[in-house]
Parts: structure tokens; C-alpha cells; sequence
């Protein structure tokens, strides 16, 4: 995993953090176009540095524990990591089957196709795309800017106007109500077949 010896002994907690960290890392599903143990080392260097660049950005005025600091800033880097290499992974999938993409995202073929349906099967890059389309055009930007700008969502409320929290209630609104269309959806497909 990762040598600790390299952090500080700054915050004894660090380290548990970090190994925190990446537990849950490892428990992320590895995109296709990676074997496990390259993901897993890709991983292991994006968090360690941003592990140490943690440390040296870390302010104790701030009153912010430098593990909680730590563990927020690998998980957000290797998260941002892992978004990419899966916008790759299906823009390769979509680009493979000759499927033309029509889309309001910027990038096209970033539709999630791997959603699962309550069957069993898969949504298709249509059904999410019919749903977010659907959404009202200031929703719709919202989710554009979290999943496929890999923006934050305290950049987004920065830009807004408004803060962080009021961000994640509507992500988890919109989300939520997505969510809802597509199970109703299926459901409504399954009766009907």
C-alpha cells in the first residue's frame, strides 16, 4: 500500500487515516481499461501525494485535524482520479460500439451506462439521458457541473452565490428524483413487456 514512513509524525492519527483512505479506495470497481494492481498503484500515487501535499498545506490555526484534512484531500484527489478515468472508459465504450451521441453534456457518451435496473439489467445511456433531460435547464447545469466538469460543490456555490450545503441538498434532490424516474420507468417497461 503505502510506506508511512514518508508522512510526518506531524498527527499519529495521519496514518490511520490514510490507511482508512485507502480501504475504501480499494473497494472502488477498477474501470476496464486497467488491471487491478496498475489501478490500485496509479491510486496509491495520487493518494500518497496528496497525502503529503495535505501535510504541507495543513494550517493547525485553522482548527481542522490534520487527519481529517489528510483523509479529505486523498479521497477528493483520487476520487476526481477515478471520475476521469471512467468518463475515459465509457467514451471508449460508446466510440467502440458506433453509437452516435447526442447529449447536452459537454462531452458526449459520459452517460453512465452501467446503472443498474431492479432486474438485473442495465439501463441504457438513453434512459439516463432521457431523464436528465427531462430536468429543469438550472438542474440540468447543476448536474453537469458536479459530474462532468468535476467541479465541487463548493466551487459551484462560490459561483452561485450560496454554499456548499445548500449544493449537496439539491444534488441529492435531483439525484434522488432521477433516480425515481428510472426505477418508474422500468417498472413501467417490465408490466408492459
Amino acid at each position: 500500500m503505502i510506506n508511512l514512513a514518508i508522512l510526518p509524525e506531524m498527527d499519529e492519527t495521519l496514518g490511520a487515516a490514510v490507511q482508512s483512505g485507502f480501504r475504501l479506495i480499494r473497494s472502488w470497481r477498477v474501470p476496464p481499461n486497467w488491471s487491478p494492481g496498475d489501478w490500485f498503484k496509479d491510486l496509491t500515487a495520487v493518494g500518497t501525494a496528496a497525502a503529503w501535499q495535505a501535510v504541507c498545506d495543513f494550517d493547525p490555526a485553522r482548527g481542522v485535524p490534520l487527519a481529517g484534512f489528510g483523509y479529505c484531500r486523498m479521497i477528493s484527489r483520487c476520487l476526481a482520479r477515478y471520475r476521469k478515468e471512467w468518463r475515459y472508459a465509457l467514451h471508449l465504450v460508446a466510440s467502440d460500439s458506433g453509437e452516435e451521441e447526442t447529449t447536452t453534456f459537454k462531452q458526449p457518451g459520459l452517460a453512465a451506462s452501467s446503472m443498474a435496473k431492479p432486474g438485473g439489467t442495465h439501463c441504457s445511456n438513453d434512459d439516463l439521458r432521457g431523464a436528465v433531460a427531462t430536468l429543469p435547464a438550472e438542474q440540468r447545469r447543476l448536474i453537469e457541473q458536479l459530474f462532468w466538469e468535476e467541479r465541487t460543490e463548493t466551487e459551484v456555490a462560490g459561483a452561485v452565490g450560496t454554499n456548499q450545503s445548500t449544493i449537496n441538498r439539491r444534488k441529492q434532490a435531483i439525484l434522488n428524483g432521477l433516480r425515481l424516474k428510472l426505477c418508474d420507468r422500468n417498472e413501467s417497461q417490465r408490466y408492459s413487456a
